[in-house]
């Protein structure tokens, strides 16, 4: 980082002496969980119908389809909860004043 791009950051800190808050619209969160939804689904369906799938897969394809079903329930969850919350995201910045 350069002495320039050091003095831009500190003017831009120098704005916002509390912490900063980015608010995620209701649109964009509601999108989020349906695609994590359709995710969830896809993946509930992957991992319990073996016989379902085009092609013959092993232990590791199936595990994998599994953690990749914990991991989207768990996406879904947090889409839930930035719903009903007030969808912001509070960001602390310590300005060197």
């Amino acid at each position: 980082m350069s002495a320039s791009d050091n003095r831009q950051a500190e003017t831009v800190l120098a704005r916002f002496p509390g912490p900063v808050s980015l608010d995620v619209g209701r649109r964009k969160t509601l999108i989020a969980l349906g695609l994590c939804l359709a995710f969830t689904a896809f993946m509930a369906w992957l991992a319990a119908n073996p016989g379902a799938r085009l092609l013959r897969f092993s232990w590791y394809d199936t595990s994998m389809a599994w953690i990749a079903l914990a991991i989207s329930v768990g996406l879904s969850i947090r889409a839930v909860v930035l719903l009903k919350a007030d969808a912001t995201i509070r960001v602390p910045v310590h300005s060197r004043a």
